[in-house]
């Protein structure tokens, strides 16, 4: 699995009202805490939901309107809060800014500064598109004198369209005049420049969306993860987060629900988070179900809450557990799901962790640019018949460049987005239903498609940043290519000339260059898929993914290859007689004449060398049984196709879920941090049946309650038929290259054999 009309009157009076920390539980919710209190030994599906039910609530009282309207932040950051948001704030821009304590940043007289970078610009096509919003507006605190000009940017032009002389006291709130949204150039972003004519000191700049309050989605905003041993990063983002929304935005925090599914299934406790700081948290822990399957599970659990309430949830926000999320994009995003259109998916623009201004996704096509006529790419935009296989947009683009900066204002709607980050309008989610349960790649794409077929689109809004590093190698490879045919039946049908022909073309391609790991993975994805879905059910899945898993890793074991040492990397990179390449290029070109193929896996910086008459053996037996899948699956595939579509075309999604617990007697353990201001406290201690109803009690005006049901858990993994170690296992190595593994103190043998086999983990 591989992831905010006046500010000092809007602060002022979210700190003079008393509201309560969180809403009364309702019937069903209290029901459920009641029954946990009363010793229930497990925290069942039905439990879960009616406690969440008692969680949520429309929000509408954290909101402040002014004379009708709400002024919602935007954008605009001069303080970042993680060091990926930092790289972009360009030193050229910075130049004539001093740091003068805290926030407060300092121009000097006769000086300049504009917020030429893209996380100091607002993207306004998006939001005028898109959402409801009226005007936009600039808020400022500091003081001195300046001259404020606006100016609207596209990748083409740039126009000036507002100068104001701003004089600014300290302690008071200037706000600019009023922009019309809908007087903007197109696929623009709005710039300022500010010429100080004394020494200006600047605490604040913020741009201000304006919706009319009868307008806006005051709905709970439900923040969903699930993970599977990379809690830490979760807990570290979260608090970071937290932190940062508690002392400067707590409405937005207030709004705000954060659910952690833990999928490692053990017997661990969970431990706590720093401190809650006005944040309502749940955290469950349960068996793991897959990337795809994980985040079905919570979709599934959201899903049934919010029909409990209707209209009481706007947002389900869903995010990686590796990824890294600034406290900036929670206002900006928040702000977004209040003005939004009710038919709009959005995502941020995902950027690289280790190369923080490049853009790594952007949203994709599923196969738009095909022509039929010639199988191949095609800029022509014919939609008869796609691939099998995702067009990228904008990927690998530096937003350093100004070009760049400016033409990442041009609007696009796309077909599918990542779970990395993307929001959901609840009645979206209650339409069509979580994530499809199987899916461990292209989950995210595949309900963005469904998405799409009922009328859904999919928007990447250009105002909110995530980090992220990607992670493909040729177990990433098969799940891919599996789940790309199956997509391919589901939205839009599989050119059956250009399937085979393609696949053709890699396996030769493969062969040739003698890359065993991806032969495998194609192998045991066509056979897979031409087996029709009868193995993709609960019973059987995670055997088939397993042995797939298992054998595509013991492609790379010493038996075959050699592993060559990382140290070496600039040696082999620089001998012109080495010939290094990426593991899972699926089209690689011919070996260079004379020089011997290095792989390098990516995903873990380790390099092999496959140079045996054994690894010729095996790959000829691999090419064997790919071209008699391909065989069968050509001479089968409308009906195969039909399977697919028959079983996966409408499923119940709900009832999945329902039949899964009934069926498993599964169970989740259940942890819930108590919402408010509250000191740390020693959370992941066992909590008794008798303790438990002290502190319902204690507190009768705050519903929410802490406790950790033990799991009964009827984890499918845990229960699968016993495996050996590989010959080559290694401890050490399988430590250090899972930390979180070492952090938590597991066996690697028992924790390899009870898990990191399933998840293709490295040793």
């Amino acid at each position: 699995m591989e992831r905010a009309s006046g500010a000092s009157k809007k602060s002022s009076k979210a700190v003079s009202q008393t509201p309560k920390v969180v809403d009364q539980m309702q019937t069903k919710g209290a029901a459920s805490a009641q029954k946990a209190a009363n010793g229930s030994e497990k925290l069942g599906r039905e439990d879960f939901i009616q406690l969440l039910t008692g969680l949520i609530g429309n929000r509408k009282d954290t909101f402040v309107a002014t004379d009708g309207w709400y002024a919602l932040e935007l954008g605009g950051v001069f303080d970042p809060t993680c060091r990926e948001m930092a790289t972009l704030l360009d030193e050229s821009g910075l130049n004539a800014v001093a740091a003068d304590g805290g926030r407060r940043l300092r121009v000097l007289q006769d000086r300049t500064f504009e917020t030429t970078n893209a996380a100091q610009r607002l993207y306004y096509e998006p939001i005028r598109k898109h959402c409801q919003f009226e005007f936009f507006g600039l808020e400022l605190k500091g003081n001195g004198s300046f001259k404020l000009e606006i100016f609207a940017q596209s990748d083409s032009v740039e126009q000036l369209i507002a100068v104001e002389d701003v004089e600014l006291l300290e302690g008071v709130v200037y706000n600019t005049s009023k922009l019309e949204i809908n007087t903007l150039i197109p696929n623009g972003s709005l710039v300022i420049k500010i010429h100080a004519e004394t020494h200006v000191y600047l605490d604040k700049i913020r741009w201000h969306g304006f919706i009319r309050e009868d307008l806006a989605d005051t709905g709970d905003r439900i923040v969903a993860i699930r993970t599977f041993g990379n809690r830490p990063s979760v807990v570290s983002t979260l608090n970071a987060v937290i932190a940062e929304l508690s002392q400067n935005q707590p409405d937005i925090l207030r709004r705000t629900l954060f659910i952690v599914y833990d999928a490692t299934g053990d017997g661990s406790k969970i431990a706590t988070f720093r401190s809650s700081n006005g944040a309502r948290i749940v955290e469950l822990k349960g068996p793991n179900y897959g990337g795809g399957g994980n985040a079905s599970l919570l979709a599934s659990l959201i899903i049934a809450a919010g029909q409990e309430k209707p209209g009481a949830v706007a947002e389900v926000i869903v995010f990686d557990d590796d990824a890294h999320i600034d406290a900036e994009t929670f206002v900006r995003h928040d702000s977004f799901i209040a003005g939004r259109k009710p038919n709009i998916i959005s995502t941020s623009v995902i950027y690289s962790r280790t190369r923080p201004s490049v853009i790594q996704e952007f949203g994709g096509f599923w196969g738009r640019f095909f022509s039929p006529a010639n199988h191949s790419l095609s800029l022509t935009k014919n939609d008869d018949s796609r691939l099998f296989f995702p067009y990228l947009i904008r990927s690998s683009r530096d937003i350093q460049d100004d070009w760049t900066r400016r033409y990442l204002g041009v609007s696009q709607e796309v077909e599918f987005s990542t779970f990395i980050f993307i929001s959901f309008p609840m009645p979206l989610l209650t339409k069509i239903g979580a994530p499809l349960p199987f899916f461990l790649r292209n989950d995210d794409a595949e309900i963005c498609l469904r998405a799409i077929q009922c009328g859904y689109k999919i928007l990447v809004n250009q105002n909110l940043f995530a980090w992220h590093d990607t992670a493909h190698n040729p177990i990433g490879e098969f799940y891919a290519s599996l789940h790309g045919l199956i997509l391919n039946c589901l939205y839009g049908g599989l050119d059956e000339e250009y399937f085979y022909r393609s696949y053709m073309e890699r396996i030769s391609k493969l062969a040739g260059v003698g890359n065993l790991p991806v032969l495998r993975a194609y192998e045991h994805a066509l056979h897979l898929y031409s087996k029709g879905p009868g193995w993709m059910a609960p019973e059987t899945i995670f055997e088939e993914y397993a042995a797939a898993r298992t054998s595509i890793a013991e492609a790379s074991s010493k038996k075959y290859c050699t592993q060559i040492p990382f140290e070496l990397y600039d040696v082999l990179r620089n001998d012109q007689q080495i010939d290094v390449r990426d593991l899972v290029d699926a089209f690689p070109a011919p070996a260079k004449k004379g020089s011997k193929v290095v792989f390098a896996d990516t995903k873990d910086g380790t390099f092999y060398s496959y140079q045996s008459s054994a690894t010729e053996k095996q790959i000829t037996l691999s090419l064997k049984k790919l071209l008699a899948y391909l065989a069968k699956i050509s001479e089968n595939s409308d009906e195969l196709a039909a399977q697919w579509v028959a079983v996966f075309g409408n499923f119940d999604h709900e009832g999945f879920w329902k039949k899964m617990f009934a069926e498993k007697g599964a169970s989740l353990e259940h942890f819930h941090i108590e919402s408010g201001l509250v000191p740390e406290r020693a959370a992941s201690k066992r909590v008794t049946g008798a303790r438990l109803k002290t502190l319902a009690g204690a507190s009768s005006n705050i519903a929410t309650t802490v406790t950790t049901l033990a799991s009964e858990s009827g984890d499918a993994l845990s229960k699968a038929k016993s495996y050996t170690l590989p010959l080559d296992f290694n401890p050490q190595s399988y430590l250090r290259k899972n930390p979180d593994v070492m952090a938590a103190g597991f066996d690697p043998a028992q924790h390899w054999m009870k898990y990191g086999r399933h998840e293709g983990r490295q040793y």
